[in-house]
């Protein structure tokens, strides 16, 4: 399948350090992003649903008085 071109904005310092672990890893910057990409998605679908689940867990502990809210501040 045929690689497929993105444009994405992203802050200058996000920028510098990709190409700071491009350079080092003697990659190009998009070849950096791309691997980062492909790591995001696999570990979304290990990570996502158990993260879901302790949120929903969670707020059923709440709702049933055996949690506390953590409070910032």
């Amino acid at each position: 399948m045929p690689s497929l071109a993105v444009s994405v904005r992203i802050d200058p310092e996000v920028k510098d350090r990709l190409s700071s672990i491009a350079r080092l890893e003697r990659r190009t910057t998009s070849d950096v992003i791309k691997l980062a990409i492909e790591h995001y998605l696999a570990t979304y679908d290990e990570l996502h649903p158990q993260f879901r689940a302790d949120i929903l867990a969670g707020l059923r502990e709440m709702r049933e008085g055996k949690a506390t809210p953590y409070v910032s501040g």
